[in-house]
């Protein structure tokens, strides 16, 4: 019984305390005149006409730079996408032009039958043609011929071989491969028998890594914008820095978030532009037309973004001198009356 009249006394006490604190509010703005009242509402009044118009405004140009710059994204991509494919066209060109050359296919063909003369003749002619086709693209490293017991012709890598050895070829093919330390990517072309068709060797260029970073380097997106070509897996194929190719993508969250979207788009050449699920930068992605290499861009949001957010300073101090310009007109013109 005594508990229940203490937790009695205890509520009496707060609700006494609520009203006190409540009729002091009350007696504040009674002794608060009428005018000032009036003038502080007036102020208050402009200033939240003008904070909501500033704001829809605010909104609808953020959402202008977005969709235009989504539009822009995509575009750019798009072109780059262009520069890079025509850049690999030379090179699947060049493999075409090479394989169908009566010389190289009779020499794979009888190679095996030739003595040690003809063969040294057939390989000299060979390396001059190889070398003076090589000359016309400064992004070709080197280039060689595998017979079908992967006996090479022209210097290729060991790694290379190896790689051949253990992963058959019946298709143009890229591939990026480490040599030593360094990187470098390989068209691997299948050379067929004029015959039967069937698969003689295979023609392989080593190509530098240039052939994507030249591209991208001269790309500005933006403060903070990137520009990449990835595999699905994340390993960087291209990019400005060539340290960085070979690397794992730092970012592996863009990395799941646009296998997500390549799921749902369910396109073998998908491509889009879109917020990253923690909406901090537009991605914008689309396959190059080999592997699952996507060209990658990215534009934090915070740059995108930067002129609304001086623009609602801006409209936050705007208002502000509005309110206080108003406040000072009305005393002006209470004391003229």
């Amino acid at each position: 019984m005594k508990k229940r009249l203490l937790k009695f006394s205890r509520n009496e006490k707060k609700s006494k305390s609520k009203r006190f604190k409540l009729n002091n509010y009350y007696d504040l703005s009674r002794n608060i005149s009428i005018r000032y009242r009036l003038i502080f509402f007036y102020g208050l009044l402009i200033f939240s006409i003008l904070i909501i118009i500033g704001g829809t405004s605010l909104i609808q140009y953020r959402k202008a730079i977005s969709d235009k710059s989504k539009m822009f994204t995509s575009q750019i991509t798009n072109q780059i996408k262009q520069n890079i494919s025509n850049e690999m066209d030379k090179h699947t060109d060049l493999a075409k032009s090479l394989s169908m050359e009566t010389d190289i296919q009779n020499y794979l063909m009888n190679s095996k039958d030739m003595d040690y003369n003809k063969k040294y003749e057939a390989t000299t002619s060979l390396t001059k043609l190889m070398r003076i086709r090589a000359l016309a693209n400064n992004n070709l490293k080197n280039i060689s011929i595998l017979d079908s017991e992967n006996n090479s012709l022209g210097n290729t890598a060991l790694s290379m071989i190896d790689y051949l050895s253990k992963n058959e070829v019946v298709q143009p093919t890229w591939i990026l491969q480490k040599n030593d330390d360094t990187y470098s990517i390989y068209n691997v072309s299948p050379i067929n028998s004029p015959n039967n068709g069937e698969n003689i060797g295979l023609l392989v260029q080593e190509i530098d890594t240039n052939i994507f970073s030249n591209i991208i380097k001269d790309i500005d997106l933006g403060e903070g914008a990137n520009v990449s070509i990835v595999s699905l897996d994340g390993t960087i194929i291209g990019n400005i820095d060539k340290i960085n190719i070979g690397q794992k993508y730092k970012e592996n969250k863009i990395i799941e978030d646009i296998s997500t979207e390549i799921k749902l788009l369910n396109e073998e050449n998908a491509e889009e532009t879109f917020s990253d699920s923690r909406s901090n930068q537009l991605i914008s992605f689309s396959n190059i037309g080999v592997n699952d290499w996507y060209l990658l861009s990215t534009i934090p949001y915070s740059y995108l973004n930067k002129e609304a957010n001086l623009i609602s300073i801006n409209i936050i101090i705007i208002g502000i001198e509005c309110y206080k310009e108003s406040q000072k007109q009305r005393n002006c013109d209470r004391h003229l009356k």
